[in-house]
């Protein structure tokens, strides 16, 4: 799986003849996966699609699915394949962020007469 903007993502391909329906073998949609590095987080809203095959795909929409990220694209109902290999090209903003960690416990300082500031802290 490519790498990018601290997220990998996956790469569906399917087999298609030449001359047939794109939708009748694969379906209306197609999905890529999108999965977040160790130590970052995907967030469905944190992305967004800003170009596409408009030829082959009629919409993209983001939706969250655990720690990852689904980018589904609705498929032209008329769309045939073509005589030779396909890309669909599409273009996504977004990046998956750093995990926040939230560390518990209790910190106690000592403050000199020499420093200036809040005794409590």
């Amino acid at each position: 799986m490519p790498s990018i903007n601290n997220y990998t993502f996956s790469e569906p391909v399917f087999n298609i003849p030449e001359e047939s329906n794109i939708v009748t073998l694969v379906g209306a949609t197609a999905v890529i996966t999108i999965t977040p590095n160790t130590g970052f987080t995907a967030t469905a809203g944190d992305f967004s699609a800003t170009s596409f095959n408009a030829t082959y795909i009629s919409n993209v929409a983001f939706t969250q699915s655990g720690n990852n990220v689904l980018c589904t694209m609705t498929l032209i109902n008329t769309a045939t394949m073509p005589s030779s290999n396909l890309t669909l090209g599409l273009c996504v903003s977004g990046s998956a962020i750093e995990k926040l960690i939230t560390i518990g416990g209790k910190y106690s300082a000592v403050v000199g007469s020499n420093i200036t500031g809040d005794s409590s802290e």
